[in-house]
């Protein structure tokens, strides 16, 4: 992680993004979860996890991460989509 990033969540969320599709998704799940501990009231960086974790098979951890999301911003309308599409069988 650049020095520069350490402390800014919305960089950490990107590198995260791009580490994903660089195929590095590993790398990609532990930058969110920093920019989620350092900007701890912001749910865009626990969605984002949830998709990564998705991605990686982890529906019921994916799920809880969405439905922490929502209930933080519950007009947050990708926390609720993720929700809801996990909800189903």
């Amino acid at each position: 992680i650049p020095a520069i990033a350490r402390n800014e969540p919305h960089a950490l969320d990107t590198l995260a993004m791009l580490d994903d599709r660089r195929g590095r998704r590993d790398d990609a799940i532990a930058l969110p979860s920093l920019a989620a501990t350092v900007a701890p009231h912001e749910p865009a960086f626990l969605v984002n996890l949830a998709h990564l974790v998705l991605a990686r098979g982890e529906r019921d951890r994916a799920r809880r991460l969405a439905q922490r999301a929502l209930a933080m911003a519950p007009q947050n309308a990708a926390a609720a989509q993720l929700v809801a599409a996990l909800a189903a069988p």
